[in-house]
């Protein structure tokens, strides 16, 4: 996800964050999701109260970011704001798979300004923050060299990926489905992708994505079982994909989680 003013200061649309516009996008995005209530409470509270105007306040350059984090009983609730960059989302999403994190699910909003908001659940299956507090510090420390080009992801995925603590027995086959939906929303073309879930998954969704030279303005993660429903409202050059795009992505995309499957 890259923006064109990503260098442009943040502090208006902190400011701004509850114009009705943008309110009205990402409510009507949130209601897509299968989890309704939850996406659309979720993001409406945080407008409501001013967590996301105080978390935009800190994001002023375009190497800024912040997050919050709060335990929500069995799981975690991760919502981070920055200024768009290319593989922002994978890089996120990454990170937590290192960290041994099972995202269960997601929504991603990026507004006119450039600036996103970002809100994973997820559990901590082997109590890696429970157990050590400090994890928590070098997670955020991990997560801003990720950012900032100090560290290779992908070498760090690799590496942790050889671990059997962070592979799970699969429990049946799901078959890999993608598919672009083109009447629901007349600004984006909504991709919708329906696979196993598995270490990693979101990560590897998102850097396909962004490999085509597509932005993710708004995304809708689910996980049911060993199957992942994301949707992802995409745009490239601020217009909804072409059908050549559309053909190509879907089929690279099937093609990479196919691969991995194997």
């Amino acid at each position: 996800m890259a923006a064109p003013h990503s260098q442009k200061r943040a502090g208006l649309f902190g400011r701004a964050c509850g114009a009705v516009g943008s309110m009205w996008l990402w409510l009507q995005c949130a209601l897509y999701s299968r989890n309704i209530l939850g996406s659309c409470g979720r993001v409406l509270k945080m407008i409501l109260t001013g967590r996301f105007g105080k978390l935009a306040e800190k994001v002023r350059f375009s190497e800024d970011l912040t997050f919050r984090l709060n335990r929500r009983r069995s799981t975690y609730e991760l919502s981070l704001v920055a200024l768009d960059r290319p593989f922002l989302f994978a890089k996120l999403t990454g990170v937590l798979s290192y960290f041994g994190m099972n995202i269960l699910r997601g929504q991603a909003f990026a507004n006119r300004q450039g600036l996103i908001l970002d809100i994973i659940q997820f559990e901590d299956r082997l109590q890696t923050f429970k157990l050590n507090k400090s994890e928590i510090e070098n997670f955020r420390g991990t997560l801003h060299k990720v950012f900032a080009g100090e560290l290779n992801l992908t070498e760090l995925l690799r590496r942790r990926e050889s671990s059997i603590l962070f592979h799970r027995k699969a429990k049946g086959s799901v078959a890999t489905y993608v598919n672009f939906d083109d009447q629901s929303s007349e600004k984006y073309s909504i991709m919708e992708i329906v696979t196993r879930d598995r270490y990693g998954l979101l990560s590897t969704i998102a850097k396909v994505i962004a490999q085509s030279k597509c932005n993710i303005d708004v995304a809708l993660i689910s996980t049911e079982g060993q199957r992942a429903i994301d949707v992802f409202y995409l745009t490239q050059n601020q217009k909804r994909l072409c059908p050549a795009v559309q053909e190509q992505l879907a089929s690279t995309m099937k093609e990479t989680l196919d691969r991995i499957a194997a």
